[in-house]
């Protein structure tokens, strides 16, 4: 997954945790799917409530934001994830 949303650091507790912020582009890992909310595991931020607390919206009703979409993950191959979380760990 990746994250399309704007910059949240609501969830992140730990002033150490790097990144310390979820932004744009951020990879994840999906631990629990369900039909209405996803559970991921956000790169970096594995133990921050963020990840394991947060739920996220898939919206496929294909209304703009603000009109009942939430900002949240989107499909990311394999191949494309791999490099995003290999930088945001050499960044930590």
């Amino acid at each position: 997954m990746i994250y399309t949303g704007p910059d949240e650091d609501r969830g992140i507790f730990d002033p150490a945790t790097r990144p310390p912020v979820l932004s744009a582009g951020h990879p994840g890992r999906i631990v629990r799917p369900d039909p209405a909310h996803v559970i991921v595991e956000w790169v970096g931020l594995e133990r921050e409530p963020i990840s394991q607390g947060s739920r996220f919206c898939v919206d496929r009703s294909g209304r703009p934001a603000g009109a009942g979409a939430v900002p949240g993950p989107s499909f990311l191959s394999e191949n494309d994830y791999e490099p995003r979380r290999a930088a945001i760990i050499a960044d930590s």
